[in-house]
């Protein structure tokens, strides 16, 4: 079975508890000259073309027309108008709902 295989291996690697002797660390490696000056000439590359196309979408086009239309000439003063009448009101008193009687009219 697959978890006896696997016993079979953990037995081989011995006793790895907490003071077991570990391999050491590998040292970190340290970057080649040739390295940080690809990094530097790509980093430089990706900031000119940032800086180009900011430059042609910003600056390089020509002024747009103002969004908004010009503003309508002022009309004349007229001269100041009565108010209308306010229409007719009819205020209700009581207002009742699903009812089989006829409302009655107000007084």
């Amino acid at each position: 079975m697959q978890i006896d295989a696997f016993v079979d291996g953990m037995e081989e690697l011995g006793d790895l508890g907490p003071g077991a002797s570990l391999p050491p660390p590998l040292p970190p490696k340290k970057a080649s000259k040739g390295m940080w000056i690809v990094g530097v000439l790509v980093v430089l590359l990706a900031a000119g073309l940032g800086i180009g196309a900011g430059w042609f979408l910003l600056v390089g086009q020509q002024p747009a027309a103002p969004l908004l239309p010009a503003p309508p000439a002022p009309r004349p003063v007229a001269e100041p108008v009565e108010p209308e009448a306010p229409p007719e009101v009819m205020q209700l008193d009581e207002v009742v709902f699903d009812s089989d009687e006829p409302a009655a009219p107000a007084p």
